[in-house]
């Protein structure tokens, strides 16, 4: 058949040659089975060096329908680097060009600190689309936060600002659709850049007035990230986002993802989505795993966290697991409906508040409150310990005074039943027994000593006072009183007279012995007469 045409001849029999070698060699696609040197070879054919101002530098990515370049403005305005997007040259195909451009009137839709910048676009002079993107300058989230070593918080501060990159995008009626960790870039300024909205789409009200993007045709995701609708070709909202969101957030703080696929099976990948439960990020961060040859060990989580595993564990248990399984329920009504959602229950963990994927029992609100306030509890606690022990301490101190106030009471009492019986009824028994004289003087100089003693102390006692006044006075009758029998000692007598008169006068401002004062007072001052 080939007749003289020699070099069809030869590449027929080269194929004959290889089929005998390899018989089902041309049963599989050559796309399938050589598409990223086809895709080099189409390319390397379709890419310029030079696109409008700026002159392509290296590759630095490639997948799904683009290859992106970075590039630099070479003309006479000013310099800057930018990452330029081509198509891909096995994609260069009606629907995968109006993709590619539905992605580049996506991006000039999204103007967000959170998202890389579209800056220009355009056909090549041999008509290969491009776009012009702000080149971020950065490492991968993932990478970015273990050689940092970012702890539970910090890695969660990182995440709440691609939540509202995300946000922004669904304000917008934009649904990402290929939300994962190799689409995030950080920058050198801490801030997180979404790129690759190449499957990205534009929800539409459906009947009920409801934003929804009905799936139809070719299905595209990333298996790891896609949530069940989206496996299935159900109505995709928010919430899909959200999934995806929720598996990138378990990534964050475990090291790895919640659900692992055997194979790209869109029928595999339902199966496991829809019958297995993710292990809750507390439990998963104990575990040793195999993953793609590469051993996930404990060890090497916590490093990268810079904390040890019980204090991770204690961060995760609670709250944090509940958010994340809250995040990759199974149906999209079970899930945060928003990112905003979904963001406004991290702040609150963050801030030590409820969270909405925690049932809110009393116990649980009283938890909260105690650790969110938990130096004003402790001061409080402080306080109204410090305020027991002063009530005790003062409760003590006022039984102690109670108890010496009595002793004293009693001893006054004794004292003054021990004065009186010193000074009248010895003192009258001695008189009946003869010769007595020397003793009865004896004993009156006891007596006047112990008065003298008494009345020092009486100071704030006007009863004490009234009676030693009067005790002084019997003592003075003893010592030197003409009308009665006594020792002779009118001098003695007169000293012991002043000293009764003033301790009556003493009395004399008390309301209650006033009258009483006054009295002893005039006797007093008559017995000196």
């Amino acid at each position: 058949a080939c007749g003289i045409a020699t070099e069809l001849l030869a590449e027929v029999r080269s194929l004959l040659d290889v089929h005998t070698k390899d018989p089902e060699y041309l049963e599989a696609s050559a796309w399938a089975q050589h598409g990223e040197v086809i895709e080099e070879a189409i390319e390397g054919q379709n890419i310029e060096e030079r696109v409008g101002s700026y002159r392509l530098l290296r590759k630095i990515g490639s997948g799904g329908m683009g290859s992106v370049y970075l590039a630099e403005r070479d003309d006479d305005e000013f310099r800057k680097q930018v990452a330029i997007k081509f198509i891909r040259g096995g994609a260069l195909r009606e629907n995968a060009i109006k993709r590619f451009r539905r992605e580049r009137q996506i991006l000039a839709r999204l103007e967000h600190p959170g998202i890389a910048r579209l800056l220009d676009g355009g056909t090549t002079s041999r008509g290969t689309p491009y776009f012009v993107m702000e080149y971020v300058e950065g490492k991968l989230l993932l990478d970015y936060c273990d050689e940092l070593g970012l702890g539970v918080r910090a890695r969660l501060e990182l995440f709440l600002k691609v939540c509202e990159a995300v946000e922004y995008a669904h304000e917008r009626l934009i649904v990402h659709r290929d939300l994962k960790a190799s689409n995030i870039l950080v920058d050198t300024a801490g801030q997180p850049k979404l790129l690759d909205f190449g499957i990205a789409k534009v929800l539409e009200p459906d009947e009920s007035g409801q934003l929804t993007l009905t799936q139809t045709g070719m299905r595209q995701f990333t298996p790891d990230y896609a949530s069940p609708e989206q496996v299935r070709g159900d109505q995709v909202t928010t919430a899909t986002d959200v999934y995806s969101l929720g598996v990138l957030l378990y990534e964050l703080l475990t090291a790895r993802r919640p659900l692992r696929f055997q194979n790209t099976s869109p029928v595999d990948i339902l199966t496991i989505l829809l019958e297995t439960t993710p292990v809750r990020p507390s439990i998963a961060v104990s575990r040793v795993e195999e993953i793609g040859g590469k051993t996930i060990r404990p060890e090497l989580v916590v490093w990268n966290r810079r904390t040890d595993l019980r204090s991770l564990v204690r961060d995760l248990s609670g709250d944090l697991d509940n958010i994340v399984l809250k995040a990759l329920a199974k149906r999209p009504e079970d899930r945060y409906g928003t990112a905003a959602a979904l963001g406004r229950d991290l702040h609150a963990y963050l801030d030590g508040h409820i969270v909405s994927a925690q049932r809110a029992t009393a116990g649980y609100r009283f938890t909260k409150f105690l650790r969110r306030n938990a130096w004003q509890v402790a001061a409080g606690i402080a306080l109204i310990l410090s305020l027991l022990a002063g009530i005790v301490v003062a409760t003590w101190q006022w039984r102690e005074a109670q108890a010496e106030r009595e002793r004293a009471e009693l001893f006054a009492r004794q004292s003054r039943e021990m004065a009186r019986s010193l000074i009248f009824e010895l003192h009258e028994s001695l008189l009946k027994v003869p010769g007595t004289t020397a003793a009865r003087a004896l004993l009156l100089d006891r007596s006047t000593r112990f008065l003298d003693s008494l009345a020092a102390a009486s100071n704030a006692d006007p009863e004490l006072q009234l009676e030693l006044a009067e005790a002084y006075r019997k003592l003075a009758a003893v010592e030197g009183d003409a009308r009665t029998e006594n020792l002779g000692n009118r001098a003695a007598s007169i000293e012991s007279l002043s000293k009764g008169l003033a301790l009556a006068r003493a009395a004399l401002p008390s309301r209650e012995y006033h009258a009483r004062a006054e009295a002893i007072a005039i006797e007093l001052l008559g017995d000196q007469v």
